[in-house]
């Protein structure tokens, strides 16, 4: 296959049948940072509550798992 044809099968240095895939990857990561935002604006919102639960959510994991191991 030619260079100019190799060029021409791709977009940015991917080939097309990838560029949906990145595509799903960005809204992806969009969606991880919308979240992530979200999140630290509850915990400000509420600090102690968030510390609670997170507490709660480790016991009950440290629970879960000493009793497997």
């Amino acid at each position: 296959m030619a260079e100019s044809e190799r060029k021409s099968e791709s977009t940015n240095g991917h080939t097309p049948k990838y560029v949906p895939a990145l595509q799903a990857v960005a809204h992806t990561a969009g969606e991880v940072r919308r979240l992530d935002r979200e999140l630290m604006e509850r915990v400000r919102e509420r600090p102690l509550a968030s510390v609670a639960v997170a507490l709660a959510t480790g016991y009950l994991i440290g629970r879960i798992f000493s009793r497997w191991g």
